[in-house]
């Protein structure tokens, strides 16, 4: 990881979002709440997301960092 993903917005809203939600999901789980899955599967799917978008700041696209369109071709 390097200080570009770190400094990334949506990066960091991602992750928060994704925590957040499986701390959500464990408390519902203690609870007997049988939404919990729900929330354990949106965790997921933003983690995932999270991580697409990190790897494609890492790997050199800064117009995805600094939230500008790539040039037309």
């Amino acid at each position: 990881m390097n200080w570009s993903v770190i400094k990334d917005k949506r990066w960091l809203i991602f992750q928060s979002a994704s925590i957040l939600l499986a701390i959500i999901a464990v408390v519902m789980a203690v609870n007997n709440n049988s939404y919990w899955v729900l929330f354990v599967a949106l965790s997921m799917l933003l983690m995932v997301v999270g991580t697409n978008r990190a790897a494609k700041v890492t790997h050199g696209k800064p117009e995805i960092a600094e939230n500008k369109q790539p040039p037309k071709k």
